[in-house]
């Protein structure tokens, strides 16, 4: 009975772990920051009519110090309002930059909103998706009926049409408001609700151009492999890599002087928070390629920068080419083998001969 208890035990344990996955998020707004709040613009502007995005709940009257409901933003301190103390009522949108979406299964979209009875009447709330920049809005709900208290609403994306799964996508959230109270709005998200194995969606190299490159110069980048993954469960690495140089000759580098660096953006780095960017086994050059293997570098969702980086020796003669490409099938990502042709990036590096003054 304790085998059969131990056997049930460790496959819902092994369930669990494939089960495992990350959190992709296409989009987020709390309204806390200026950077955030440059996500999202006012159609049509108004400066005395706009949404207002760093509202601390409902609108604040500064003259008789009452603080309209609700009166705190659904999380952290800021939230968006819009607000037009009239009978006649003000229409305005705030509509997200462009979203890509062309990746997801199953983007959600939520949000928090609250929208208090105002003294003319109701306030409304619609919300807009948009398939793509040249593409009309479409309303996807309109809300009608007072919300007290903050609430949150979410809905899959996907269900509303495959359509919206663009590069371009947007919301808008459009509020007609009328006499006192407001619209809020807080805590935007779209997330995938799916589970996506992770894949190399592209891969992309570069030459990494320095000038000039002087002799004896030391972990020196002159190539980059970036490549862009997808996904949120399992792992992908990078298993192997091979350069072939068509430098002026294999002597311009020392024994053992090519690695390889792993960055999350374009930047070159060799430390981050004082600990090595660098991974697998330095390589010499032999026959003008330059050899890989056994890697196993994890790659993680998003971007990935791959840097080739090369001792120059002291005694390079001086204008001598530093140039490499890669061939085909020649970058083995999971059990994919990439590029599909030959890549030989244009442009290339001179070395120029140091010279050193003895004062």
């Amino acid at each position: 009975m304790k085998r059969l208890y131990f056997s049930i035990l460790g496959l819902l344990l092994f369930i669990s772990s494939q089960a495992q996955t990350d959190t992709i998020l296409y989009f987020e707004s709390y309204f806390e920051t200026s950077a955030d709040r440059a996500q999202w613009t006012n159609v049509p502007s108004d400066n005395n009519k706009n949404w207002i995005f760093n509202s601390k709940g409902g609108y604040v009257n500064l003259s008789d110090g009452l603080n309209y409901n609700p009166d705190a933003a659904y999380e952290g301190t800021y939230n968006a309002f819009h607000v037009w103390s009239d009978f006649n009522p003000d229409i305005r949108k705030i509509v997200s930059i462009p979203i890509d979406l062309s990746d997801s299964k199953k983007p959600e979209l939520a949000f928090a909103h609250s929208m208090f009875e105002s003294v003319f009447g109701s306030n409304t709330l619609v919300v807009l998706f948009k398939a793509g920049s040249s593409a009309p809005w479409d309303t996807i709900v309109h809300y009608y009926n007072p919300i007290d208290e903050w609430t949150t609403h979410s809905f899959n994306i996907k269900d509303f049409g495959l359509k919206y799964l663009c590069k371009d996508f947007q919301i808008a959230f459009e509020s007609q408001a009328r006499g006192e109270f407001g619209v809020c709005i807080d805590s935007v998200v779209i997330v995938e609700k799916d589970v996506i194995i992770r894949y190399a969606k592209s891969v992309k190299i570069h030459q990494v151009e320095q000038d000039p490159v002087p002799s004896g110069v030391t972990d020196l980048p002159l190539m980059r492999i970036d490549v862009n993954v997808i996904g949120n469960t399992d792992s992908l690495n990078l298993n192997s890599v091979e350069f072939i140089s068509l430098s002026s000759h294999d002597s311009l580098f020392a024994e053992n002087g090519f690695e390889l660096i792993g960055t999350h953006d374009s930047i070159y780095r060799t430390t981050l928070k004082g600990s090595s960017l660098k991974f697998g086994a330095a390589s010499s050059i032999s026959n003008g390629k330059i050899s890989f293997s056994n890697l196993k570098y994890k790659l993680t969702t998003g971007f990935n920068a791959i840097w080739l980086i090369a001792d120059v020796k002291n005694t390079a003669p001086h204008n001598s080419i530093a140039d490499f490409k890669v061939a085909a099938g020649a970058i083995g990502i999971g059990t994919n083998n990439w590029p599909a042709a030959e890549v030989s990036p244009a442009g290339s590096n001179k070395i120029e001969e140091a010279v050193f003054y003895d004062s």
